[in-house]
């Protein structure tokens, strides 16, 4: 639960600071841009909004074969990407990585925005914990018959062998003590499995590839 509720918390920590050095650095001829304060707390509020789901979702984590359809709708995948990585790059850890992003912009699942944002932030984040400074994070989607298929691959060390059929599992981690509780890729797992996709640990030859496949929405 910390570690789920501490993503948007994060993100709210360094929004607010951000707000905070633009006031104080700004003199009385020079005030800070309305629209850029506007901005910010709406971020704010947009993260709170996601501890809101988080708990929620958190709550119902041990039904994972149940699914609210009245919250689901069409979702952008590319935009749950987009949004996901520009909460993530907030934080300074990931100032020293680069990003490599190929989606396609109009592919559409149905689904709950918000989980599913949550499921793209925690295995980014992972994929950030991962890399060493100066490396390259990769989010790939491509569509493949009713499906698309997104490959988040890191250059780290990668997942040694005989812990990479125990990943998914509730509470078992690699990080090391007070750094990670073992919930983020269980609960992914339920996520994407609620909405009828699939996620799996695929093959690379340097770092870890998490790979999301999920059904494409059929529009009217």
């Amino acid at each position: 639960v910390a570690h789920e509720i501490g993503n948007p918390l994060t993100g709210i920590a360094s929004i607010a600071q951000n707000l905070h050095y633009d006031i104080s650095d700004a003199d009385g001829d020079n005030p800070p841009k309305e629209s850029l304060i506007i901005e910010q707390t709406d971020d704010i509020l947009a993260q709170v909004g996601r501890i809101n789901s988080i708990v929620r979702s958190l709550l119902t984590f041990s039904h994972a074969d149940t699914y609210n359809e009245e919250s689901t709708e069409p979702v952008n995948i590319s935009y749950c990407i987009k949004e996901a990585l520009r909460l993530i790059k907030l934080s300074p850890d990931t100032r020293a990585l680069n990003f490599e992003v190929s989606m396609p912009e109009q592919a559409l699942v149905k689904g709950d925005v918000n989980l599913l944002m949550q499921v793209f932030v925690n295995l980014i984040n992972n994929a950030c914990d991962a890399s060493p400074e100066g490396s390259t994070v990769s989010i790939k989607g491509i569509l493949y018959g009713n499906e698309i298929i997104v490959n988040i691959i890191d250059q780290g060390s990668g997942i040694e062998e005989p812990f990479r059929d125990q990943i998914f599992e509730p509470f078992f981690t690699t990080k090391a003590v007070g750094q990670g509780t073992g919930l983020g890729l269980s609960l992914a797992y339920s996520i994407v499995s609620r909405h009828e996709g699939r996620l799996r640990l695929g093959d690379t030859k340097t770092g870890t590839n998490m790979i999301v496949t999920l059904p494409l929405s059929k529009q009217p």
